[in-house]
């Protein structure tokens, strides 16, 4: 096994909880990283065999996968530069473009993020 090739600290108090440790050793699962500029810090996952994607945030409490599907990431509202990087995400993911099992609104068409891998 390799080392580590990139190391994300929590910036969340512990009341948000313990972060998940997520790893690439997998090779069906996508991670995607994003941080605000006020540290607000975000983990999208995808498992590309199954298709099953969650976002867990730090401010929404690190222990909940919220589930990404239907166009929507359910119980989490973002805000529009997070919804814009989930967005970019999720159109680098296979199947996105052809609409399969892709419903829900596209960017800029509300504050919730669309789904899928």
């Amino acid at each position: 096994m390799s080392a580590p090739m990139l190391t994300i600290h929590n910036r969340h108090s512990a009341a948000c909880g313990i972060p998940p440790a997520v790893s690439t050793e997998g090779a069906d699962l996508y991670i995607g990283y994003f941080e605000n500029r006020h540290g607000e810090q975000w983990i999208f996952t995808c498992d590309r065999a199954t298709r099953e994607a969650s976002l867990r945030g730090g401010d929404a409490g690190w222990a909940t996968a919220h589930p990404v599907r239907d166009g929507q990431v359910d119980g989490v509202i973002l805000a529009p530069e997070e919804t814009a990087w989930l967005w970019h995400r999720l159109l680098g993911r296979p199947g996105f473009e052809s609409g399969i099992s892709y419903h829900g609104t596209g960017p800029g068409r509300g504050a919730r993020a669309a789904g899928g891998c």
